[in-house]
């Protein structure tokens, strides 16, 4: 008879039970607890102490033309842009400032003041403008400094200059030198009272070194804007007293741009 494989049962285990494989759920410790309750308080401090600093109130001062609820409105779009900037404490003052000035070229200078706990003053500058400019169907306001500062105002009452060139300009850019702001100013002041001719308007043929100035009397007056004002007006006086001698008026021009020397048609 062949031999037989008997099976036996497993033999029964006692004692400790086996250790299972899922993880067992802990009661957190003390200091566990202690350290979770320190940081809700540090947070919800940080959060009442958040809003307490928060920009409600912002004044607006140095304004003359632009309308200080305008500069508001423009600071409360930036302050709005990043959440850090919308409190006292975290505010920077010096990246504000410079994005004001560039969002509004009508601004000169643009000085914050922080003042606690909710108010933020704005302080500012305006670029006052010089001259109108005109370019096509633009027309903009030129400041001293040559550079365009937004669109003439209604009821604006300004000398301007026409661009024939039709360039196109926008708020921004420098659109002329110093020289010529200065230049044009004076002509202004010099012109009507040494010589009794009205201007009627101005005007730059390709170059701002050239100023066509159109007069009451039918002609136009060719200046160099890269030489004196008062020595060109004084070109002019002596021309219009020969005229004058001679009994001729200018049917075209009179052309000062040749240093004393003057030519008309």
């Amino acid at each position: 008879m062949g031999s037989r494989r008997v099976t036996r049962p497993p033999r029964p285990s006692y004692g400790r039970r086996p250790a299972s494989s899922r993880p067992r759920w802990r009661l957190p410790s003390r200091g566990s607890l202690k350290t979770a309750g320190q940081a809700g308080l540090l947070l919800a401090a940080a959060f009442l102490l958040w809003r307490f600093f928060y920009i409600r109130q912002i004044e607006v001062t140095g304004t003359s033309q632009l309308d200080p609820k305008a500069v508001e409105h423009l600071t409360r779009q930036q302050l709005r842009q990043h959440i850090w900037s919308r409190n006292l404490i975290t505010l920077g003052l010096v990246p504000l400032e410079s994005e004001l000035l560039k969002q509004d070229q009508r601004l000169k200078t643009v000085t914050l003041q922080r003042r606690w706990p909710r108010g933020l003053v704005v302080a500012v500058t305006e670029r006052r403008p010089a001259l109108g400019w005109k370019s096509g169907d633009q027309l903009l306001a030129l400041d001293a400094s040559g550079t365009a500062i937004g669109p003439v105002a209604a009821g604006q009452k300004l000398p301007v200059v026409v661009d024939r060139s039709r360039l196109p300009v926008k708020p921004g850019d420098r659109v002329v030198p110093v020289r010529f702001i200065a230049f044009c100013t004076t002509l202004l002041e010099q012109l009507p009272q040494r010589t009794g001719l009205e201007l009627r308007g101005l005007e730059v043929p390709e170059s701002t070194s050239e100023l066509y100035a159109m007069t009451n009397k039918g002609y136009s007056i060719r200046f160099d804007t890269t030489r004196p004002v008062g020595e060109q007006v004084t070109d002019l006086v002596n021309v219009l007293a020969a005229l004058s001698k001679l009994k001729k008026t200018p049917s075209q021009y009179i052309d000062l741009r040749v240093q004393h020397k003057a030519y008309y048609r």
